[in-house]
């Protein structure tokens, strides 16, 4: 799937704030996976999306910041084109942040923040999770905190002030758009792999990609030839992701479109 047709994906909408304790199913309290027992429909919607086998995924490039960062986007898309959730990856020297964002009828439903920092003792994980209203008011934000990923999940929510996650930075990953633009800025050859790459990203390098060539169209010749020339070239890139039968993976260059600014 072309990446750049997240911008004529259109995000679902729910409206789930009046949701009531008389319309929950009959469970015991100590069942309710928080302790804001009105939330139990928001986690069961969060749940189904994440069981569904229905749903598309459509990724963004992998970027590494200039800082070492390593940050990516992904999408779960519905076969009428409508998305249903977003990721934000983000890896850093010792721990790994993600950010994701539940949407229905237009709207985020739910967002959910996790942290995972790697220690030699012992393990951090942490998720805050929080379920909004149908005019983006905050219903409810809850934190859960553990040492290992089986006990966490059996953890429940604890309430916390109110916390929101701004959906931006995924998007512009996704539609190669702010600091993500895939503006052509050099080549990179490696040897082990025998492979040519182009490198693309921020004209000021603060994030940038790396696509292998394996295949040349018109444009990518012509740059190949003439970088100078091209050096800070807007490109629309599609690309999938590869990985080799030894394990080494990496971003594959399928098309590169000049975009006239």
């Amino acid at each position: 799937m072309k990446t750049s047709s997240i911008l004529l994906l259109t995000i679902l909408l729910v409206a789930c704030e009046n949701s009531s304790k008389d319309e929950l199913p009959k469970v015991e309290e100590t069942l309710f996976r928080s302790d804001f027992p009105e939330g139990e429909p928001f986690l069961d919607y969060k749940d189904s999306i994440e069981r569904s086998d229905e749903l598309e995924d459509v990724l963004s490039l992998e970027f590494t910041s200039n800082e070492g960062v390593i940050i990516s986007s992904s999408a779960k898309v519905d076969p009428s084109g409508d998305v249903q959730m977003i990721k934000l990856h983000k890896e850093f020297e010792n721990t790994i942040d993600e950010e994701l964002f539940y949407y229905r009828n237009g709207l985020k439903l739910i967002t959910l923040k996790s942290n995972i920092t790697f220690s030699e003792d012992n393990n951090y994980y942490s998720e805050t999770i929080t379920f909004y209203g149908d005019t983006g008011n905050v219903i409810y934000s809850g934190v859960r905190n553990e040492i290992d990923p089986d006990s966490l999940e059996t953890r429940r929510f604890s309430k916390i002030k109110s916390t929101i996650l701004d959906d931006s930075v995924p998007l512009q990953l996704l539609k190669q758009e702010g600091p993500f633009q895939t503006n052509f800025l050099s080549t990179a050859f490696a040897e082990e792999q025998e492979k040519l790459f182009i490198v693309v990203g921020a004209l000021d390098r603060s994030f940038t990609s790396t696509l292998a060539v394996d295949k040349k169209n018109r444009l990518i010749e012509n740059i190949l030839q003439n970088q100078e020339k091209y050096v800070g070239a807007q490109l629309k890139i599609e690309f999938m992701h590869t990985t080799q039968t030894d394990g080494f993976s990496f971003q594959t260059l399928l098309n590169a479109e000049l975009i006239e600014k």
